[in-house]
């Protein structure tokens, strides 16, 4: 299980970076040089409070399923 913060919340959604999946890969299936990390969103189904959540990641580059515990406490900007 791999542990981030949330970043921003709204009442639609949540978005955190996550630790695994890059802007731009190379053909070795190497990140970039000039990648940057990708922000997932999920839905926050109008929940601001601070909370704990679990979500599951497909990644389509290496077919492996990660699980996200998603912390979501007062440093979470809301928006």
């Amino acid at each position: 299980m791999i542990c981030v913060n949330a970043e921003k919340i709204n009442e639609r959604q949540f978005t955190f970076k996550c630790p695994i999946c890059w802007s731009r890969y190379k053909k070795n299936g190497q990140p970039s040089k000039t990648a940057k990390r990708i922000y997932h969103r999920h839905g926050s189904a109008g929940n601001l409070n601070n909370r704990i959540e679990f979500r599951t990641h497909h990644n389509s580059r290496t077919g492996e399923y990660c699980e996200f515990k998603i912390k979501i406490s007062d440093n979470t900007l809301r928006i």
